[in-house]
């Protein structure tokens, strides 16, 4: 023999059961029961759906903040160097003369023409992490071999470092990793 009872809440501010209640529902059957869990169930799962819904829309927003965000600063950066290979390579066009008394403009078309290769280098590595398939190569090498790398670069290309009143001192340590070298000298070298 079964037994049912349902009751229904009424007002849900009342302090104890009786005046809070309406209506409830009580069964000693098996599927009765088994009918409500699976109902409450689906609702759950609904909900969690939903919520789960809500935060990959909310990340498909951000993600596409940051895409708009990354093109925005590698347009910037692809015209920064463009400017003076485009400016500089025209006056040597105009030029007549010895190559030789024209060197500064050659080095300065040239480093810049090797910063925009860095970049589109840099635009293709992102999209590689975006697509889970940059590959990284790993090797032992010493890091104070890069560093001296590095430091003769900004001495040749840093006019700044030319002058009297700046001087990069540094005290060479044997530093061993395994690691990708390319990408260690990628972050040292460019930033």
């Amino acid at each position: 023999m079964f037994s049912v009872s349902r009751e229904e809440i009424r007002d849900d501010s009342k302090t104890t059961f009786d005046q809070a209640i309406g209506l409830s529902t009580y069964s000693n059957s098996h599927a009765g029961v088994l009918s409500y869990v699976v109902i409450f169930e689906n609702l759950w799962k609904q909900t969690e759906l939903y919520e789960d819904i809500k935060k990959a829309h909310e990340q498909l927003k951000l993600y596409a903040k940051a895409q708009k965000e990354f093109i925005n600063v590698a347009a910037h950066e692809l015209r920064t160097p463009i400017q003076p290979i485009l400016g500089l390579s025209q006056l040597l066009l105009s030029k007549t003369g010895n190559i030789e008394q024209y060197k500064g403009l050659h080095y300065t078309i040239n480093r810049n023409a090797k910063r925009l290769n860095r970049l589109s280098d840099d635009i293709l590595d992102a999209t590689k992490i975006e697509s889970k398939s940059l590959e990284l190569k790993k090797e032992r090498f010493n890091l104070n071999d890069i560093i001296i790398h590095a430091m003769n670069d900004i001495i040749l290309g840093k006019s700044l470092v030319r002058s009297k009143n700046v001087q990069l001192i540094y005290e060479p340590q044997d530093v061993k990793l395994e690691a990708d070298k390319g990408r260690i000298s990628q972050v040292i070298l460019l930033h």
